[in-house]
C-alpha cells in the first residue's frame, strides 16, 4: 500500500486574503451579516451532476451547508462518505471514508447560497461527482481538512473536475476572486454588486474553446501543460515533463547584471533601488529606507511559484519578493536599462513581450479569453491589479457563472461602444498614447468637460455605463449627464490604479428615457485618465406578487440620485417593506406600495439635502439602497 500523503490543510488563498485572515479574524463571527451567492448553470452539466460545498474558518473551521446556509463545525463524525481506494489508500482515516458536506445544486433553493462572514473560504465545485475532503477538527492541534491532492496519484479526487471561488468576508468588506494558480479546469465567471459598485472577472469562451485555443497556439515547453485526458490546463511547476531550468538563464542574468549595477523600479509599495550582495537581493525603499530583502537566488519553481526564498523573512522582504516574482513572471526586469534607471513594474504593455516568461500566465490575461485581462495565474497576480479579485466594502450581491460568460448581450443584444478620444466638444482635456492601443483622454484638471453628441438609447430602462480609467491619486472622481445637464447621471469614483496608464473599469446602472442626447462627462476631480465607455441594455424582469422569490433576487434600483423631487424605486413587490432611512438609522418615512406597480414614485422634495437610504423587507431578506437629496 503506498503512504497515504493527502494535504491536511490550511485554506490556500491569494496574499490580500491572506493578509485579512491573520489580521482580521477577530471581526469576523458565524452569526454576522450573510450575503447571498447565487450560482448560475451556464455549463454542459445538468444541476444534479454539479456539487457544491463551502469551508472556511470563523472561530475555527467550519463548513456551511449549501441548501440552508448553517454553519457547522468541521468534525470527523461527518466523514461518512465512501470514496474511492486507489491502490490502497485509505485516507487520513484509514478507511475510505470522507466528509460529508457537499449538496446538489439541484437541492439548493433558487440556486442561492446564504454565506456569513468568514475568512479563507473556499466554494468548491465539482462536476459528476462531488470531492473528497477530509475534516480533522474544528480547533486545536488536529483541525482543517485535507483538501484535493493531485501530485498524489493515489489522491481519491483524481478524475474529477472541479473548480473554486476564493473569498473573506468581514466587518471591512469582501475579498473574493476565481483562481488558476495551480490549474484551469473549467470556465468560470464571477460578479459581485454592491452599493454603486459592479465587477465581473472570469472566462469568455467555453470549455472546448479554450482547450482548442492552448493546442494551437502554447510553445512547446507549455504545450505538455494540457492534459486531454483531464480536460485541464495545469500550472508549468505542476507538471513534471516542465522543463525545470526555463527560467534559469533569465534569472541567472539579473543577479550577474545587478551584482555590479542597481535596479530601481516602482512598485505597488513606492520605489525600491538595490543591488545583489553575495547572492542576497538587497533593495530599500526611497520614501523611508525600509530593506527588503531576497535571500538568495531563485530556482525557476521558487520564481513561477512564489515560493522559498521568494516567500520569506519579515513583512518588507516579502514585499520585494512578490515584486519580483510577478517582474519575472511576467519579463518586467529590462536588463538593457542602465544602472540606476527607474523601471516601471508596472507597465503593462511590457508584460511577456520578451522571452522567457509564463506562458500560461500570458494565456489567460488575454483579453479574448479572460473579461478586460484580469485573471489569477501565479501567486502574486496581484502585484498592479492584475489578478481576479474583487473587492468592494458595501457587498450585496455574488453571482458564480459556471461555464463561464454568455456571450449575448442582454435585453436583444444593444451594447453602444465609445472611444473617448471620439468626443464632438471638449473643455480643458487632450489625447495621448494608451497602453491598451490608440488614444486615451488625459490631462484632465478639475472643470474640464467632454461631450458626445447622438447617443441613442432605443428604450427606456436601465443601462449599465462602463468607463474604462485610470488614476494615480486617491478620490478622483466625475458626474456624467444627459442632454446638457437636463438629466444627471451621477457620480462616480475611481480608484487609484497605481498609474496613469494601469487601467480598470468603473461603472454604474441608470434609468433612462428612450431617445438621443448628447453624453456628457464633467471633471469633479483631477488626476485621472478615461479610455472608452461603454454603454449596455439592461434586461427587463416583469413579474407579479405571486412569484416573491423571483422578486427577491432582484437588485433594488433607485433613481434619479442624485434626486430632487421625485424618487423612483425598482425592484419591490407589493408585500414589501419599504422604508427612508437616514444616516443615523431614523426611519424618516414608510413608503406605502401598490399590487401591479414595477416601479413605485415617490417625493422627497421636503427631505433635506444629505444622504438616505431605501431599506426593502421581502422575503425574509433585508436589502438597501443608498441615495443623495440635493
Amino acid at each position: 500500500m503506498k503512504k497515504n500523503v493527502l494535504f491536511k490543510t490550511e485554506p490556500k488563498i491569494n496574499n490580500i486574503l491572506k493578509l485579512f485572515c491573520l489580521l482580521l479574524l477577530f471581526s469576523i463571527t458565524a452569526k454576522g451579516q450573510t450575503l447571498p451567492y447565487e450560482i448560475s448553470n451556464n455549463s454542459e452539466y445538468p444541476d444534479n451532476e454539479v456539487y457544491i460545498a463551502i469551508v472556511g474558518i470563523t472561530d475555527g473551521h467550519v463548513w456551511v451547508n449549501p441548501i440552508n446556509g448553517q454553519v457547522n463545525n468541521m468534525d470527523p463524525s461527518i466523514n461518512t462518505v465512501q470514496g474511492p481506494v486507489i491502490d490502497g489508500n485509505q485516507g487520513p482515516g484509514l478507511d475510505g471514508k470522507y466528509a460529508n458536506c457537499f449538496r446538489k445544486l439541484s437541492d439548493i433553493p433558487n440556486k442561492t447560497i446564504q454565506i456569513p462572514k468568514i475568512a479563507g473560504c473556499r466554494i468548491m465545485i465539482s462536476f459528476k461527482s462531488q470531492l473528497y475532503l477530509y475534516f480533522f477538527g474544528h480547533s486545536g492541534a488536529s483541525s482543517g481538512y485535507a483538501a484535493p491532492n493531485l501530485a498524489n496519484p493515489t489522491d481519491p479526487n483524481q478524475g474529477i473536475k472541479f473548480e473554486l471561488i476564493e473569498l473573506t468576508f468581514n466587518d471591512f468588506g469582501l475579498w473574493c476572486n476565481t483562481s488558476r494558480v495551480d490549474a484551469y479546469q473549467y470556465p468560470m465567471g464571477l460578479e459581485v454588486w454592491g452599493n454603486n459598485f459592479y465587477k465581473k472577472v472570469g472566462e469568455l469562451k467555453k470549455h472546448n474553446e479554450i482547450l482548442a485555443q492552448w493546442q494551437t497556439t502554447a510553445p512547446s515547453e507549455f504545450q505538455s501543460l494540457l492534459s486531454t485526458s483531464e480536460g485541464a490546463i495545469h500550472f508549468p511547476t505542476k507538471v513534471e515533463s516542465f522543463p525545470k531550468d526555463f527560467m534559469d538563464g533569465y534569472i541567472n542574468e539579473i543577479w550577474s547584471k545587478y551584482s555590479s549595477q542597481e535596479l530601481a523600479f516602482t512598485s505597488d509599495a513606492g520605489i525600491w533601488r538595490g543591488g545583489v550582495e553575495g547572492t542576497n537581493f538587497v533593495f530599500r525603499r526611497d520614501s523611508d529606507g525600509q530593506i527588503g530583502t531576497v535571500f538568495g537566488k531563485p530556482t525557476t519553481i521558487e520564481a513561477m511559484e512564489g515560493s522559498g526564498v521568494m516567500a520569506s523573512g519579515n513583512r518588507w522582504d516579502l514585499v520585494v519578493q512578490s515584486q519580483m516574482v510577478a517582474a519575472i513572471t511576467r519579463h518586467a526586469v529590462d536588463l538593457n536599462m542602465s544602472s540606476g534607471t527607474l523601471q516601471d513594474f508596472g507597465d503593462t504593455s511590457k508584460y511577456y513581450q520578451t522571452w522567457p516568461y509564463n506562458w500560461y500566465s500570458k494565456f489567460f490575461h488575454q483579453t479574448d479569453i479572460s473579461f478586460e485581462s484580469q485573471t489569477y495565474t501565479f501567486a502574486y497576480d496581484d502585484v498592479y491589479n492584475q489578478s481576479a479579485t474583487i473587492h468592494t466594502p458595501n457587498p450585496e450581491n455574488i453571482k458564480i457563472t459556471l461555464g463561464g460568460f454568455d456571450s449575448t448581450p442582454p435585453d436583444g443584444g444593444f451594447s453602444k461602444f465609445i472611444e473617448a478620444e471620439e468626443y464632438t466638444f471638449m473643455s480643458g482635456v487632450q489625447t495621448e498614447p494608451c497602453s491598451e492601443g490608440g488614444e486615451n483622454v488625459g490631462y484632465i484638471d478639475s472643470g474640464d468637460w467632454m461631450a458626445f453628441n447622438n447617443i441613442t438609447f432605443p428604450t427606456s430602462g436601465n443601462y449599465l455605463i462602463e468607463y474604462r480609467v485610470a488614476s494615480l491619486v486617491n478620490d478622483a472622481r466625475f458626474s456624467t449627464d444627459l442632454d446638457a445637464g437636463t438629466t444627471v447621471l451621477g457620480e462616480v469614483s475611481i480608484p487609484n490604479t497605481g498609474g496613469w496608464q494601469n487601467w480598470t473599469t468603473v461603472s454604474h446602472t441608470v434609468n433612462i428615457n428612450a431617445g438621443t442626447y448628447p453624453l456628457g462627462v464633467y471633471a469633479v476631480t483631477d488626476g485621472w485618465n478615461i479610455n472608452w465607455i461603454k454603454i449596455t441594455r439592461q434586461a427587463i424582469q416583469r413579474f407579479d406578487d405571486s412569484d416573491d422569490i423571483q422578486k427577491n433576487d432582484l437588485k433594488i434600483i433607485v433613481y434619479p440620485n442624485p434626486v430632487i423631487e421625485q424618487l423612483n424605486i425598482y425592484g419591490v413587490s407589493s408585500k414589501s417593506g419599504v422604508f427612508i432611512v437616514d444616516v443615523s438609522g431614523k426611519i424618516i418615512n414608510k413608503i406605502q406600495t401598490l399590487k401591479g406597480n414595477d416601479v413605485i414614485k415617490v417625493d422627497v422634495s421636503s427631505l433635506q439635502s444629505g444622504t438616505y437610504f431605501i431599506k426593502v423587507y421581502q422575503n425574509n431578506t433585508w436589502k438597501i439602497s443608498r441615495f443623495i437629496k440635493k
